[in-house]
C-alpha cells in the first residue's frame, strides 16, 4: 500500500481539488477560511474548491460588490450561481490565481431552482495528457438538488442533457454536489 503525503503531490505537477456543502458559504466564511488554512500546505494547496448551497444571491449577499464577491478569498476567485427566488441553494466554484487565468463560464445547462442548481466552469488546457503537444480542459460542474423525490426525473434529464454536450475527448470532467 502506497500512502500519500505532501512530498509526493505538488501543485505543480497536479491539480488539488475539494467539494464541500457549505450551507451558507458567507456565514461560514471564517470557517472555510480556515479550513483552506488547515489543509494548505508549503508544496500543495487547494486549487478547486467546488461548493453548494452557497446561499448566496443577488439580494442575500451581505452588501458586497460582485469584484468583492469575487475575492472573497485571498488567492481565489469565486465563480457562482445562486437562486433569484427563493433563499438557499446556489453553487460555486473557487479557482486558485493559479489557474485562474483563462475560465471560462460555459451556458450548456439550465440552472432550476430546486431542480437542477449548477454552474459550469472550463480551465482550457489544464490537464496534461501523454501527448505532449496537447492538453485537455477541465470542466467542472458543482450540481445541487434540494432532497425530495419530485424532481428526480428532471434532476436526471437534465444532467443526462448536460454531459451529452460536453466532447469527452476533448475534456476532462469533474462533476461534485449533493
Amino acid at each position: 500500500m502506497r500512502y500519500i503525503n505532501d512530498d509526493n503531490i505538488q501543485n505543480e505537477n497536479n491539480i488539488t481539488i475539494i467539494s464541500l456543502n457549505i450551507a451558507n458559504l458567507l456565514s461560514k466564511l471564517r470557517f472555510l477560511k480556515l479550513f483552506i488554512n488547515n489543509v494548505t500546505t508549503a508544496k500543495n494547496k487547494p486549487d478547486i474548491i467546488m461548493i453548494v448551497e452557497t446561499h448566496v444571491t443577488e439580494s442575500a449577499n451581505l452588501g458586497l460588490t460582485p469584484q468583492e464577491l469575487r475575492n472573497i478569498i485571498p488567492g481565489y476567485h469565486l465563480y457562482h450561481r445562486g437562486r433569484e427566488s427563493k433563499k438557499g441553494g446556489g453553487v460555486g466554484i473557487l479557482v486558485s490565481d493559479r489557474l485562474n487565468s483563462e475560465v471560462e463560464i460555459l451556458e450548456l445547462a439550465r440552472f432550476q431552482e430546486e431542480q437542477f442548481e449548477n454552474i459550469v466552469v472550463k480551465i482550457p488546457n489544464a490537464v496534461h495528457t501523454d501527448n505532449k503537444s496537447s492538453n485537455k480542459d477541465l470542466v467542472l460542474v458543482p450540481i445541487y438538488r434540494q432532497p425530495n423525490n419530485s424532481n428526480l426525473d428532471t434532476f436526471t434529464f437534465e444532467l443526462e442533457k448536460l454531459l451529452s454536450k460536453i466532447d469527452k475527448r476533448k475534456n476532462e470532467i469533474i462533476l461534485a454536489g449533493d
